[in-house]
């Protein structure tokens, strides 16, 4: 859903105003600093009309620490050279799992899921 809003650190301010002090919320979206948009930047398999908004890791840290909540887990995982199945043929499928394996690790995959918390 984050990718879907108009704006987003608006929004996450408001739900961390809802939250009770300890209470967490979990985030599941885009990733901005991703191998797969580096590497197709035009054909990035996330890219379409309903999506809005891609934050990277530094801003989704800074809509968090503005929002008053702090980043329990995170983690990025996927990574996708090819947009449609019929461009994921051959060598392309192992490949890309192997990088995706990579990517994740270091913080590079095209989707990140944080784990969030309100202090108190």
């Amino acid at each position: 859903v984050f990718e879907h809003l108009v704006e987003p650190h608006r929004v996450l301010c408001k739900l961390a105003r809802a939250l009770r002090p300890g209470g967490v919320m979990f985030i599941h979206t885009g990733n901005a600093s991703s191998l797969s948009l580096w590497a197709r930047p035009r054909h990035w398999v996330y890219f379409h009309p309903g999506h809005l908004h891609f934050p990277t890791l530094a801003s989704l840290q800074h809509y968090c620490d503005a929002a008053g909540l702090e980043i329990v887990q995170f983690e990025t995982h996927g990574f996708r050279s090819a947009r449609t199945k019929e461009e994921r043929g051959g060598l392309r499928k192992p490949v890309d799992k192997l990088v995706a394996s990579f990517a994740g690790r270091v913080g590079l995959g095209h989707r990140v899921r944080l784990l969030l918390r309100r202090p108190g």
